[in-house]
């Protein structure tokens, strides 16, 4: 009923849809998604046609897979073994013997995994190929309504791919050959087409270009009563013009058939996104607009400069091309058209003759005089107030250069040419030439002395992108890795130190603080002169301590740029199991800390609750355990992690430490073998290396006595007695096994194992472990070659065991602890610099070599700040990498715009240390879709200016912070 509100709407069709689906019948619910489809023209508002759209197209997407046999309910008997290594084995092939084709396919990674997990008999048939969730929902609904057009003759080109999908997180690239194989046998709702493409001249270095060059795009004369709004299409950066042109031409000949324009002769401008198209006549004969660009045909189009933001016009001949760059020079005494000559004072007037400008000076002379007088007062920089065009994912790298733009001594130096006297341009370390150097000093000119509303920084992209590979193509990157490449290779390119001499290191030992910072900065200033050198270099001083003869190093070392972390003062309750020696029930203990306390923090509390003084905290994920935690590690950081502290023997360095899995079968599937789970968490036991095997499984029958009593039925004196009624069983209770950690190798899309150490199975299992008084522990670590990782335990209990759930059993202490912590309202810059000065433990990763002891050791470090520069630039770490996975900490961190004292953080007393604000490189969004602006403080303006790529606005001091 309520879709005959809207009958034959795509509101009503909509309605429809998502009834019949609901009453399975999905054909008919496809039947209307089409239709209503064929009717969203008739909807004049571009986001509520959308909005509708995206709803048809996910409704089609379901009922699409209820028809879909391999969607359905029934479960998919697994593939044979055959089947298996067949499958597996020719896509691997298929992908590695064409890894060089021209044409690849951008494939789901979720319906890969589902593949490779079905391929394994752990998940049903995957399906078709779906595809559907990385792409942007577009509507080519008509030339009037539609804000896309549609390429007719490359189909692979309409897909538009979502912004914030990464490769290897939500695709993976697949060449042709091997995806065809896919979709042979599985099909797909999509096929996305990309294609491998030079990223150099030479073409040495070649990669798959999977987001394709948006273009706006305009036709005169127009189609419609005025000019339109640009449409959106897309194409290949290394396309040449005339491409883009031909199918521009395929493209409105068919949506204007009965045009009487002959679509045959075209030609392309390139326009700067501010140039107000709408001011002209949509039919107008002749238009005039200076700004624009005419595209060669034969150009690529990213060596044609067509920044993001452009809009390109396709002309369309009438009798005459209608658009002209340069206005008709009329001669301002005869009126006569041609070649014409300037006034030599004014260049305001045009004669076609010195007879005509003779005659017509007795006219021209005041206004001659008047012209001249104005051009000395009025300037016509815009003293950078100069917005940076997007070229393509360069937002990252605009905000940067506007920050160092807004550097004024830096910019002064490059402005009055005193940088052409320190050129270095044989610098081994610096760009040839000093290509960068020169680059940047251009850009600088056209920022402040020129009167561009906006700048295309296409010169400086090249050449970054030539001297820094991590820069070629068009990925987002951070703007603090541009702004450190940046400022690095300007202080090679300008270094004053001509020849470097090899200097060792020298030693701080036996000297003054003073002395000694003094010594390190003459030994840097004897390699590293320039003007980024004198104005944004400064020392810090770092200690590091040795834990165990407490030898302490100290070195004095220069900075670019001050990397603070941001404290998190959440408040939070951690959880802790807390495992004896011995016991299989933890206690549980909750600690009410500062979400910024380390894990040593964390220690120091249960010592005072526990008593026990040899201890490690492991973090588990589930119930695997993920290494132990090294105590500079923050409490924060923590999250969705299981934690238990297991209690170490006092001489624990002369025991083996061996993890111990805990599982239980399942019932036995209709076609697969019985599934096995792990029903507790991972425990960690201690063995000498001598010990026989038969006395660890006793210690093990010992150590899971509640468990194994419990389904004997019968009381028993010791574990040897336990081992015995054990083996009188009908059905074994558990068997011990050898968990299989042999490294894996690396495939295309899934991994691979080494031979098992212990059986020389490729896939085994997990092994037997033997139950013998001649074998040792020692025999069976020393088989080890191919494993990784410690040597590791696994105890499995059969399906009818019974009191399993004594093994998670906790014993919980009542109340929180509460550990004293300051509670902030706010974060401030002090706060993040006095979280990155203090002292921290190194990890087991970042080990430091202790030239006393001659070994590796886990040091307090700890890092000072004995200098600062005249320009201070401070990095926030915003963003952490977890794994495979980034995040970014989203605090407000509140820091002065003048008046910011740092001079209680300073050992060295040179530099007052009080600084102005003066601009901000600010990033906002997610990792994979964000965007980066800057704010500056502009001279010339006496205020704030916002710069978003090409749009300048002045904003208030509020917003800065």
């Amino acid at each position: 009923n309520k879709s005959l509100e809207f009958a034959e709407t795509p509101k009503g069709y909509l309605l429809l849809a998502q009834a019949y689906y609901n009453l399975s019948q999905y054909s008919e619910c496809l039947e209307s998604v089409e239709k209503g489809i064929s009717q969203l023209p008739s909807i004049p508002n571009e986001s509520l046609r959308n909005s509708i759209l995206e709803k048809l197209l996910s409704q089609k997407t379901q009922a699409q897979d209820h028809l879909s046999p391999a969607q359905t309910d029934t479960e998919t008997p697994p593939p044979s073994e055959e089947h298996q290594k067949d499958s597996k084995k020719q896509f691997f092939e298929l992908s590695k013997k064409h890894s060089k084709d021209k044409d690849w396919f951008v494939v789901s990674k979720e319906w890969l995994d589902t593949w490779e997990s079905y391929l394994e008999g752990t998940a049903n048939h995957p399906g078709r190929i779906l595809n559907s969730n990385l792409l942007l929902t577009v509507a080519f609904v008509g030339p009037e309504k539609g804000n896309y057009l549609k390429d007719l003759q490359e189909e692979q080109t309409n897909l538009y791919l979502k912004d914030s999908i990464l490769e290897n997180k939500d695709y993976i690239l697949v060449p042709s050959t091997a995806y065809e194989y896919l979709k042979e046998s599985y099909g797909s709702d999509k096929d996305i087409k990309r294609c491998l493409v030079p990223l150099t001249e030479e073409g040495d270095l070649m990669q798959v270009e999977v987001k394709l060059k948006p273009v706006r795009v305009v036709p005169i004369p127009s189609f419609q009563e005025t000019l339109e709004t640009p449409k959106h299409f897309q194409v290949s950066k290394k396309a040449k013009v005339e491409d883009l042109k031909f199918k521009l031409q395929a493209i409105y000949k068919k949506l204007y058939p009965k045009s009487l324009l002959d679509f045959s002769q075209a030609r392309l401008w390139k326009v700067a996104p501010d140039c107000k198209l709408t001011d002209f006549h949509p039919t107008a004969k002749s238009i005039l607009i200076e700004s624009a660009q005419l595209l060669p045909s034969k150009t690529v189009l990213e060596e044609a400069q067509v920044a993001d933001e452009d809009i390109i016009i396709v002309e369309f001949k009438q009798k005459d091309w209608t658009i002209h760059n340069k206005p008709y020079e009329i001669c301002i005494s005869c009126r006569k058209i041609g070649n014409m000559l300037n006034c030599a004072s004014c260049k305001s007037v045009k004669y076609c003759s010195k007879e005509c400008q003779r005659q017509h000076w007795k006219y021209h002379k005041e206004l001659c005089k008047k012209v001249r007088e104005s051009q000395v007062h009025t300037p016509a920089s815009r003293n950078g107030m100069t917005g940076l065009q997007n070229l393509g994912n360069t937002c990252f790298m605009n905000s940067a250069l506007q920050c160092v733009s807004h550097t004024l001594p830096l910019t002064e130096y490059f402005l009055s040419n005193k940088f052409v006297a320190d050129i270095n341009p044989n610098n081994p370390l610096g760009t040839k030439g000093a290509a960068l150097a020169y680059a940047f000093a251009e850009l600088i000119t056209d920022l402040w002395k020129g009167s561009s509303r906006s700048l295309s920084p296409w010169n400086f992209k090249r050449i970054i992108a030539k001297f820094a590979p991590q820069f070629i193509g068009y990925q987002q990157h951070d703007s603090a890795e541009l702004l450190s490449y940046l400022l690095t290779g300007l202080h090679e390119d300008l270094n004053r130190v001509r020849d470097k001499p090899y200097i060792e290191q020298p030693e701080a030992e036996g000297k003054s603080e003073k002395e000694a910072a003094e010594m390190f900065w003459d030994w840097f200033k004897k390699r590293n002169q320039s003007v980024i050198v004198d104005l944004m270099y400064g020392q810090y001083k770092s200690t590091l301590q040795c834990p165990e003869c407490e030898r302490i190093s100290i070195t004095y070392d220069p900075y670019l740029t001050f990397s603070l972390s941001i404290p998190n003062y959440d408040v939070k309750l951690v959880s802790v199991l807390l495992m004896k020696l011995g016991d299989l029930t933890p206690v549980k203990y909750t600690f009410k800390m500062n979400a910024s306390f380390k894990v040593c923090d964390l220690k120091k509390a249960i010592k005072e609750v526990w008593g026990v003084e040899n201890f490690k905290i492991a973090a588990y994920l589930k119930e695997t355990i993920k290494g132990f935690l090294p105590d500079n590690r923050e409490i924060g950081e923590l999250d969705k992690k299981t934690l238990v502290a297991f209690e170490f023997p006092e001489d624990y360095q002369s025991y083996e430490l061996v993890p111990l899995v805990i599982s239980k079968l399942g019932e036995r599937g209709y076609f697969s073998k019985p599934s096995k789970f792990q029903i507790s968490f991972m425990r960690l036991l201690f063995f000498k290396r001598s010990e026989n095997t038969l006395s660890i499984q006793k210690e093990i029958v010992s150590y899971l006595s509640q468990v194994v009593v419990n389904n004997l039925n019968k009381s028993v004196s010791d574990s040897a007695e336990m081992l015995a009624e054990l083996k009188a069983t009908e059905e074994p209770l558990y068997s011990l096994n050898i968990v299989n950690t042999s490294k894996k190798t690396q495939g295309l899309i899934w991994d691979g194992r080494l031979p098992c150490d212990f059986c020389g199975d490729k896939k085994c299992e997990n092994c037997p472990f033997p139950m013998s008084q001649n074998t040792k522990l020692s025999d069976l670590l020393d088989q080890v070659q191919n494993s990784e990782g410690p040597f590791m335990l696994e105890v499995v209990f059969s399906s009818k065991t019974q009191k399993v759930s004594l093994l998670n059993s906790v014993e919980e202490h009542s109340s929180p602890q509460n550990i004293e912590f300051e509670k902030k309202s706010s974060i401030t810059l002090y706060d993040c610099l006095e979280h990155s000065t203090n002292s921290e433990v190194l990890d087991e990763d970042n080990k430091w070599y202790c030239s006393k002891c001659k070994k590796h050791v886990q040091a307090t470090k700890t890092y000072q700040i004995y200098s600062l520069p005249k320009v201070l630039i401070i990095h926030l770490m915003r963003f952490k990498t977890r794994g495979f996975w980034r995040e970014k900490n989203n605090s407000l961190v509140e820091f002065p715009l003048e008046g910011l004292d740092l001079s209680e953080y300073v050992l060295g007393n040179e530099n007052p240390g009080v600084y102005d604000l003066y601009a901000v490189s600010n990033h906002m969004g997610s990792l994979g879709g964000g965007h980066y602006t800057a704010y500056v403080k502009n001279p010339a303006a006496e205020s704030w200016l916002e710069m978003e790529d090409s749009r300048v606005s002045k904003t208030f001091p509020g917003r800065v912070v």
